[in-house]
């Protein structure tokens, strides 16, 4: 019996599921595009990194990790934080430096000053570019601009206490 006839047998409804299948498949419908969460390691991975990439003395605060880690990934950079960190990390355990990046190839990876460049913009602003162009803010209080450049007020500084360096920039 065949489809035009009201019914299929066994062999046409696995015949015309397996092409269904492929079709979906190869036409990237029911596959979001957008990028997963960070695992876990990868979250602690990035945040070690970061602080290595962003010159930051203290631990770099845990909260916005995430959201850099899967802005960056939704970027189409051509160095994505999964290559760098793989790169970095390798057979070697956490790099402890820039030397270490460096001996273990992840500054050399083609995109890798990109990568870095947009590394240390997030972090710094608190802010990450999207894939359409647009600038999204993940944190204000947790950039690091705000933490090392100025302390933070409420308003209660002097006139003018913007307009020198603050003492991260000594």
């Amino acid at each position: 019996m065949g489809i035009t006839e009201g019914g299929i047998d066994r062999r046409e409804f696995l015949a015309l599921a397996g092409v269904t299948t492929a079709s979906l498949y190869l036409a990237g419908c029911g596959f979001s595009s957008a990028p997963q969460a960070p695992t876990e390691i990868q979250v602690l991975r990035f945040l070690n990194v970061s602080s290595i990439l962003t010159g930051f003395a203290g631990d770099l605060p845990r909260d916005p990790a995430a959201s850099y880690f899967t802005a960056l990934s939704a970027l189409g950079l051509q160095c994505t934080p999964t290559d760098f960190l793989n790169a970095a990390y390798g057979p070697y355990g956490a790099p402890l430096s820039m030397d270490d990046l460096r001996t273990r190839g992840a500054l050399a990876l083609p995109g890798a000053d990109e990568f870095v460049r947009q590394v240390n913009g997030a972090w710094w602003s608190g802010i990450v570019p999207t894939p359409d162009g647009r600038l999204e803010v993940v944190t204000f209080e947790d950039a690091l601009a705000f933490k090392v450049v100025h302390p933070g007020t409420e308003c209660l500084g002097t006139v003018g206490s913007w307009s020198v360096p603050g003492e991260g920039m000594a």
